[in-house]
């Protein structure tokens, strides 16, 4: 078993908890047990060896028992929206909009890879800002995908170098362009149908 598997990584944690509560090893490890819903650690122990994938273990192991809603953690997703304000500094500044946010998420697809302890998700969502009212429309909203990939250490997740990387950028303006250009399309083919029966 690796590592990094969630096993593991429940072991870690239960020898974390007993060095900083004092206790026996065996004791961290029952009472970390039950408080996720099993008999006992053999139970536990049973169950990884069985259903490595048990939401009960990944909850315990990486804090939340869906992988996909890692990006949901407070300190995961605090980090990045911060990523994407610097990811997209210079394309917010040519926009007359301020106060960007991320929204709309959607985790597309996530796995986690025990051999080295990195958890990817591809997610996309809306980066939007309030359009200042005093200035020209210049667009006001990004839509991204973007692949994030956190790395589970001693309980926590690192945000190492190039850890957001950004797959796909459209904005509001692109969109409109495209629909304008979709519209300019249909009327062509309708008048070339016209011209065409007469």
């Amino acid at each position: 078993m690796s590592k990094y598997s969630y096993f593991n990584l429940i072991k870690s944690k239960a020898k974390t908890l007993a060095q900083e509560q004092g206790f026996k090893l065996s004791v961290a490890q029952e009472q970390l047990a039950t408080s996720l819903k099993f008999k006992d650690f053999h139970e536990l122990t049973t169950v990884a060896s069985r259903n490595p994938d048990d939401a009960r273990l990944i909850g315990a192991a990486l804090g939340s028992s869906n992988t996909a809603d890692v990006i949901y953690d407070s300190p995961v997703y605090e980090r990045f929206c911060e990523e994407i304000d610097n990811l997209l500094s210079g394309e917010t500044a040519d926009t007359n909009a301020y106060d960007y946010s991320c929204e709309d998420f959607e985790v597309t697809a996530s796995s986690y890879d025990e051999t080295k302890g990195l958890l990817a998700l591809e997610v996309s969502f809306t980066y939007s800002g309030e359009q200042d009212q005093d200035r020209p429309y210049a667009g006001c909203e990004f839509y991204l995908d973007v692949e994030v990939t956190l790395a589970r250490r001693s309980g926590e997740w690192l945000f190492e170098e190039d850890w957001v990387v950004l797959t796909k950028i459209e904005t509001d303006q692109d969109r409109d362009r495209e629909a304008e250009l979709e519209d300019m399309y249909a009327d062509y083919l309708k008048d070339k149908k016209r011209t065409d029966g007469m």
